[in-house]
């Protein structure tokens, strides 16, 4: 998304399992959080990922289901490519109310590798009011990274 020529990620929602920390998230950083039930098993060669929202934007519960891994060495993205694009957003927009709010995100270089991914169920377009994408999923894996973030501010109406 851009906001008068700026490039951004745009967050539609927020899933967190913990409804303390979710309200907190919300009133910080005024994004649009949801308590989701979720959990995490990782084998060592398959990660297991599940996530269902107890509400959502159509008032039905919302899931996603899948499973990845790591499927190739490490690599930093070119510049100029897909993955450099989708990773080096460094501001964020969420819906506030009537408005926008935005903040900007700081971070290391992405350390990325290919990945492998079975998505078994997505139900996170539908719930937030958006048409499913035809296409199939970009799929990118990175460990840990440790990310900043400003407080976010309202954007003044266009």
């Amino acid at each position: 998304m851009r906001n008068r020529g700026d490039p951004a990620l745009y967050f539609f929602s927020v899933d967190v399992d913990n409804t303390a920390i979710g309200e907190a998230i919300g009133r910080a950083t005024r994004l649009p959080v949801y308590t989701a039930r979720m959990s995490l098993e990782d084998d060592g060669d398959r990660i297991e990922f599940s996530s269902e929202r107890r509400r959502s934007a159509t008032g039905d519960p919302a899931r996603f289901v899948a499973s990845y891994r790591p499927a190739g060495e490490t690599f930093t993205p070119r510049t100029g490519s897909l993955a450099c694009w989708l990773l080096e957003r460094r501001r964020f927009y969420a819906p506030s109310g009537r408005g926008v709010v935005a903040a900007e995100i700081a971070h290391g270089p992405w350390p990325l590798r290919p990945a492998d991914a079975t998505i078994r169920e997505n139900t996170m377009f539908a719930a937030n009011e958006l048409p499913t994408p035809s296409d199939d999923p970009v799929v990118h894996y990175c460990g840990r990274l440790p990310i900043w973030g400003s407080i976010p501010r309202r954007l003044p109406d266009a």
